[in-house]
């Protein structure tokens, strides 16, 4: 089959304008699929920051938290030896009572053994 000349020289250039098109197309294609590509990073990379922020202010309120357990049980320990510190001065006060006590007791009976020594020794 035979062609023109000016005939074959349009589909030759309809040929390279369809070629033109189509990679022009690909261009596009794969700009686009570039530039979703990398909103997607870009998104993960933000979801990745933020689940840091998330854990870092999740560890500062852990280490908060532990920081008051500490604190408390000081303040409990720090309340027991005042409380133990209590009863052991109540106690050495009770003992000091009692000594007293043994000792008018002691003083008592001696007067008396006194007085008993007087009243025999007296004639009457």
């Amino acid at each position: 089959m035979v062609v023109p000349c000016s005939q074959w020289k349009k589909e030759e250039e309809e040929k390279e304008q369809e070629q033109e098109e189509k990679e022009e197309e690909e261009k596009m294609k794969k700009k686009k699929k570039k530039k979703k590509k990398k909103k997607k990073k870009k998104k993960k990379k933000k979801k990745e920051e933020e689940q840091g922020e998330e854990e870092e202010k999740g560890k500062e309120e852990e280490e908060e938290e532990e920081e008051e357990e500490e604190e408390e049980e000081e303040e409990e320990e720090k309340e027991e030896e005042e409380g133990e510190e209590e009863e052991e001065e109540e106690e050495e006060e009770v003992e000091e009572e009692e000594e007293k006590e043994e000792e008018e007791e002691e003083e008592g009976r001696k007067e008396e053994e006194v007085e008993e020594v007087r009243r025999t020794k007296t004639p009457e």
